[in-house]
Parts: structure tokens; sequence; C-alpha cells
């Protein structure tokens, strides 16, 4: 079982420390939004090879944010970060992801 960690509109799981990393560190990095579009609650995962401070962050068209989904140093493996979009009104909204030189971002709908 993952571990939680909560905050007010987001939800993180990370695997245990006692899981083998070999078993859950993913062959390659990859950044993914979903379902898309979204209702009440958008997921956002991130597979990992090394340890590295991200940056998750959910836009609006005009480049303001909505809100910051995490922004922590985080082990290798996947990650899994669900946030609610009850607050969040209809539209097209981007989400961030930063990691060290990098920048990514996915489209995501919001109905």
């Amino acid at each position: 079982m993952p571990l939680v960690e909560k905050s007010t509109h987001s939800v993180c799981y990370l695997y245990p420390k006692s899981a083998s990393v070999t078993d859950i560190t993913p062959e390659y990095e990859y950044f993914k939004a979903y379902p898309n579009p979204a209702y009440e609650l958008l997921t956002v995962e991130i597979g990992m090879k090394l340890p590295a401070r991200i940056s998750l962050k959910m836009v609006n068209l005009e480049g303001e944010m909505i809100r910051t989904i995490a922004d922590d140093l985080f082990p290798p493996g996947r990650h899994f970060f669900e946030t609610t979009l009850n607050s969040v009104p209809s539209g097209t909204y981007l989400i961030r992801y930063e990691k060290l030189d990098k920048v990514l971002v996915r489209r995501v709908v919001v109905k």
C-alpha cells in the first residue's frame, strides 16, 4: 500500500521505502494527467528514474496559477497526485510539470 499525503486540494500517493526500487522505478520517465476531460477529480501521474525536486501546478490559459498540486523533493518511482476540481470553473487548463531544467505541459479540460 502506498503512503498517502494530503493537502487542501490534493492527495499524493508515495510508494513505501520498503518496496524494491527496481520493482517500482519505471523503464522511462513519464508525466500524464487523466481523465481528460475531468469532472470532480484529476489524477497526475509521474514516473522518475532518479530523485528530484518537482513542481506540479495547474494554470489557466492566461498563465494564472489556479493551484499548486506538488512542490517538493520526491524519490525515484511512480507517484500519483489527485486534486479535486469542485472549486475550479469549467474550462481548459494546463498542468505544468517542472523538474530540474525540464518543463512539460499537459492540457486538460474541466467540465
